[in-house]
């Protein structure tokens, strides 16, 4: 059984939404126009709405990606050692409004769980691990975001994988952190 979480995108969210937002000390311009997005409370804008794909079509689709990188670093960490640092769940977008000023609630997301391990991959094991991720969830439409392919800085590395709806999965190792993955629809439909 499924139970769907409709809440707002967590309160903690917003200090970090509030300091990337901060005053530049001049007038900007006007950004160009973007496709449509959520907006609403706790920094809600720019959240791309998509409606190729329900709620749970990105659920599915993320899971089947998540089960592949699974799969891969349990070959080279182990499936020992393995946490949860956020659990899954289907939310409510922030609410859209029509020109009269009517609420749009069919609309929501899903954040796939997040899942960390204590040990990282060093550059080379990252590099194979990252080839096999690749392939394994390009059956699954995911490939490299065009924008962010692969961010390295010294032994830190992550990489964003992104699929037609435009839902991503997360992975990363870091030499202190460890390795972790993670993902998130953007807004779709309940039910399509």
């Amino acid at each position: 059984m499924v139970t769907r979480f409709r809440s707002a995108y967590p309160i903690l969210a917003l200090p970090l939404i509030v300091a990337a937002t901060g005053c530049t000390g001049g007038a900007t311009p006007d950004p160009a126009p973007a496709p449509p997005t959520s907006t609403g409370p706790i920094g809600a804008a720019n959240v791309p709405l998509d409606t190729t794909i329900d709620v749970a079509g990105s659920r599915a689709a993320l899971e089947a990606g998540q089960a592949e990188i699974r799969r891969v670093l349990e070959d080279r960490i182990g499936a020992g050692g393995w946490r949860e640092s956020r659990p899954a769940q289907e939310v409510a977008c922030p609410s859209r409004s029509d020109a009269a000023g009517a609420l749009d609630t069919g609309i929501g997301k899903f954040y796939a769980r997040e899942m960390r391990h204590p040990d990282a991959l060093d550059p080379a094991g990252w590099d194979r691990a990252l080839g096999e991720v690749l392939n394994a969830v390009e059956p699954h439409g995911f490939r490299p975001k065009p924008t962010d392919e692969e961010h390295t800085q010294s032994e830190i590395r992550y990489v964003y994988l992104i699929n037609d709806h435009q839902d991503e999965l997360t992975l990363s190792t870091h030499p202190t952190i460890g390795t972790g993955y993670g993902g998130f629809g953007v807004c779709h439909p309940w039910e399509n």
